[in-house]
């Protein structure tokens, strides 16, 4: 595991050394992250979330494409 002085060098910084320029920002993380923070969000649930509120329409395009993936 890299040290704190390394992840600096390649751009990896604290949150607490940038969190005053972010002041009343929002903050949008990925999935795995709030997957391993919170112990149960997970992908399946958000897609089952957007099944259910999606058009007829946003659901065939993802079956054209054979995908669950928003990305």
């Amino acid at each position: 595991m890299l040290n704190e002085k390394q992840l600096k060098e390649i751009g990896v910084l604290n949150w607490a050394s940038l969190a005053k320029d972010f002041e009343g920002s929002d903050l949008l993380l990925g999935n795995g992250f709030s997957l391993n923070i919170t112990g149960h969000f997970a992908y399946e649930s958000l897609f089952g979330e957007f099944l259910k509120l999606g058009t007829p329409s946003d659901r065939r395009i993802f079956r054209s494409f054979k995908t669950r993936n928003f990305d």
